[in-house]
């Protein structure tokens, strides 16, 4: 498909990194020093550190930090059917970060694989306001397998830092048949519904197809925000941004299970000894008929 949007293999594949576990503390002690916890406001147990990796079946993802923390590189392979890799390259300065993105079949002797249907490469701007992200301009030079195509996105949020509205529009450079210069011939309108801090539902409207989908969420006990599960999320190279406040408040719960129109997926997590999520085992039933596993270690960096 001849577009920016999300990818097909994203809808069914999350990719996990954080969680944070609430703990409840009282005490009928009188002692002077008692420390008095408001029920209301839960002391929290971090889970997670800064992501470095997440392996499972034919999947591997990895991030790449600088000095400051930042994400500078990340990269996905998948080995399905073909050596499929995903890289996205980052930089940043006081209110734009720029993204380099490619996806690409490699051959064993490092070559792209001609016969992949998406080599290509495409150039992010994404311009800030008040430390979020705010819009985003991109651009696709012409491949061998796809058309040169110019894409924006408009990101709008609420009164609580929530993004609630997701826009994508693409454009072609020089107009031909039926479009005027600068009319998207492909626009995608993802609109998002929270409740209690969490992402109930995503919709998501491709008016010149006349086409809706629509997602809806539910959330385990744990607390935090991991990129893949993330239902902002809507393009590969932005995932490792969301959970870094630069599109404003994250979810609030972990992603237990997603329905979609022609896919449920179940999500179970498990801990290790420190109370760190280890391993994230997902369940997606197709209604088709077919039923499809996934088992994921998480590695991260644990502390300062």
């Amino acid at each position: 498909m001849d577009v920016i949007k999300i990818n097909e293999t994203m809808k069914h594949l999350f990719a996990f990194l954080s969680a944070i576990l609430l703990l409840s503390a009282c005490s009928n002690s009188t002692d002077d020093n008692e420390v008095i916890v408001d029920p209301d406001l839960h002391p929290i147990v971090l889970n997670t550190g800064q992501f470095l990796s997440m392996d499972g079946g034919h999947t591997h993802l990895a991030y790449t930090y600088d000095a400051e923390g930042r994400v500078v590189r990340a990269e996905r392979f998948d080995t399905t059917w073909y050596v499929v890799k995903w890289l996205a390259e980052y930089s940043y300065a006081n209110d734009r970060i720029y993204i380099k993105y490619q996806e690409f079949a490699e051959m064993p002797n490092g070559e792209h694989d001609p016969n992949y249907s998406r080599d290509f490469c495409h150039y992010d701007t994404l311009f800030l306001v008040g430390g979020r992200v705010d819009s985003l301009a991109g651009f696709r030079p012409k491949s061998r397998q796809v058309g040169e195509n110019c894409h924006f996105f408009k990101f709008r949020y609420n009164e609580r830092d929530e993004l609630v509205s997701i826009r994508n529009d693409n454009v072609k450079r020089y107009p031909y048949a039926r479009y005027k210069a600068g009319e998207p011939w492909y626009t995608e309108l993802y609109t998002l519904e929270w409740q209690d801090g969490n992402i109930t539902s995503r919709t998501c409207t491709i008016p010149q197809q006349k086409k809706t989908e629509t997602w809806n969420y539910s959330y385990s006990e744990l607390t935090g925000s991991l990129p893949g599960s993330d239902p902002r999320n809507v393009l590969f190279d932005l995932v490792p941004l969301f959970s870094t406040g630069y599109f404003g408040a994250d979810c609030r719960n972990l992603m237990q299970r997603m329905e979609a129109d022609d896919f449920t997926e179940q999500i179970e997590y498990l801990q290790d000894e420190r109370q760190m999520v280890s391993q994230a085992i997902s369940i997606v039933n197709f209604f088709d008929g077919l039923t499809h596993h996934y088992n994921y270690q998480i590695r991260w960096s644990v502390g300062n």
